[in-house]
C-alpha cells in the first residue's frame, strides 16, 4: 500500500496532508491576527527580520493568521503589515 502525501508552501505557511496522519499545530500560544487587511508579504518579511527564518510558524485559519513565534507581535508591528 502506498501512502500519498501532499505538501504546499506559501510564504512561510506549511501545510501537510497525509492519508493516514494529519498533524495540526498546537495553537494554544498562537497569536491570531485578522487577515482582512494584512499584506502577507509584509507579514512574512517582518517575521523573518524579527525572528529569523525557521523560528516561527504561520497558519491561515478562518481568514486569520495564526502565528507561533518567540513572542507576540506588538500593535505597531502589526500596523506595519497592513495593506495601504
Amino acid at each position: 500500500m502506498t501512502v500519498s502525501s501532499a505538501t504546499s508552501s506559501i510564504g512561510t505557511e506549511r501545510l501537510s496532508l497525509n492519508e493516514h496522519h494529519v498533524e495540526f499545530p498546537d495553537l494554544d500560544d498562537a497569536q491570531s491576527i485578522s487577515g482582512s487587511n494584512i499584506d502577507p508579504a509584509k507579514l512574512t518579511m517582518l517575521l523573518r527580520v524579527k525572528f529569523g527564518a525557521g523560528s516561527y510558524d504561520i497558519y491561515i485559519m478562518h481568514n486569520s493568521y495564526c502565528i507561533i513565534a518567540p513572542r507576540k507581535l506588538s500593535a505597531g508591528e502589526i500596523a506595519r503589515c497592513r495593506r495601504r
